[in-house]
This record gives C-alpha cells, sequence and structure tokens, in this order.
C-alpha cells in the first residue's frame, strides 16, 4: 500500500521520484526488507522536501486566445538494457506546455532494443506520440499550437536517424518507429523536429537513471 500511496503521488505532484517508485512497483509481491527500507527512504525524501513538485508557472502570458499560440516540446531520454533479467531499457519523457508539466513518464520499455540508439529513439516515439495527443486536444478545443513542436533528444545518433531516410543492417529492424517520427517532421508545416540536448540539460534524464546528487538537485 506503501508504494500505491507514492506511485498516486508521482503521477500528480511529484514527477521526481518517477523512476524510484517505478523499480519499487516491480516488487509489489514477494518484497524484502530492502525493498521496504527503499520505500521509507523515497517517503522521507517526500516528507523532508514538502515545497518540491510540479510547477504550474507558464513561460509567456496569454493576450489573445484566439490568436495565441500554444508552445508544447517534449525531452526524451533512454537507459540502456537496465534490467537485469530481460535486458528491457527504460524510457522517461516529458511535455510541457507553455514551459509548465502536463506529462512525465518513467517505464520499462516493452520490447527489448539492440542499441543505445535504439532504446532513445524507443523513447522519443513515446515522446512524440504524447505531444501529439496533446496538440489534438488543444486544437479540439479551438486553440492554436505552434508548429513545429520541438522533441529535445540527447542523443545525436537518435537524431541523425530521424533526419535521415537510410538504414544499414543495424537499424532496418527499426524502421516503424523511425517512420512515424520522420513522417512528424516531414509534414507541411511540420509536426515536430529534434532537437539536441545535452544530457545534463534534459529534464528526463532522471526518469531513466540515478543520478548523482548535484544532477536530481537541479
Amino acid at each position: 500500500s506503501g508504494t500505491c500511496k507514492l506511485l498516486h503521488l508521482m503521477k500528480w505532484s511529484r514527477p521526481e521520484i518517477a523512476n524510484a517508485v517505478r523499480e519499487l512497483s516491480k516488487f509489489m509481491s514477494g518484497a524484502g526488507s530492502a525493498h521496504l527500507k527503499a520505500m521509507y527512504r523515497v517517503m522521507n525524501y517526500c516528507l523532508n522536501t514538502p515545497n518540491r513538485g510540479k510547477l504550474l508557472k507558464p513561460t509567456r502570458k496569454c493576450k489573445d486566445i484566439a490568436a495565441h499560440e500554444f508552445e508544447l516540446d517534449g525531452y526524451s531520454d533512454s537507459d540502456f538494457a537496465k534490467d537485469p533479467i530481460k535486458r528491457r531499457s527504460v524510457s522517461g519523457y516529458s511535455v510541457f506546455l507553455e514551459g509548465c508539466p502536463i506529462s512525465t513518464k518513467s517505464r520499462m520499455q516493452r520490447s527489448t532494443t539492440l542499441s543505445v540508439t535504439e532504446a532513445e529513439l524507443y523513447a522519443a516515439t513515446e515522446c512524440g506520440q504524447d505531444l501529439m495527443f496533446a496538440m489534438w486536444i488543444l486544437e479540439s478545443m479551438g486553440l492554436k499550437v505552434k508548429k513545429p513542436m520541438v522533441l529535445n533528444i540527447d542523443n545525436q545518433g537518435c537524431i541523425d536517424l530521424i533526419n535521415s531516410w537510410s538504414a544499414g543492417g543495424r537499424t532496418r529492424h527499426m524502421d516503424t518507429k523511425m517512420y512515424y517520427l520522420r513522417e512528424l517532421k516531414e509534414q507541411e508545416p511540420p509536426l515536430v523536429v529534434p532537437k539536441y540536448i545535452p544530457g545534463p540539460l534534459n529534464v528526463s534524464d532522471p526518469f531513466t537513471k540515478n543520478v548523482d546528487g548535484a544532477t536530481f538537485q537541479k
């Protein structure tokens, strides 16, 4: 029940605990003393940092809602082959509306990827899907969305694959996911464009792994 409470907290107000809670949720049955200790550690962190959490503070003000183009952008990251049993990778991504986090995710990928680049592409595709969903919601309300939406990725190989139609022997099996992001990029006007961002500046980095204290604090 403690992990369930943390899942609720993670979803609605404390996204920074997503990676820890994802790990805890793998041991809902058969948990040992080490898992209980880890759960208490996450709980103590939440109790000792009550002023942290989602901050809904838009970066711009809307003067005319009918003419305003809302900005959506995403950040994706992955950790390669983290699971010691199935060798699955972890996806982490965030979607922001006018600088406010509206969607955050940390979860094990549903299939086994064969390289770091493929794992990054998997996470980027999931983030791209969330960007499109947010765009459709806004447009269904009669609001405008600024295009193209920017998808920030900290893996240059992943960006090169999205921008290129070539596929070699090591990437041929990844066509489906590549085509989805390529088609979004090549719409007129483009719906999503990939942009490189250094790892330390990627806000989704802590959703995929246990980072150092300075990175987590930032």
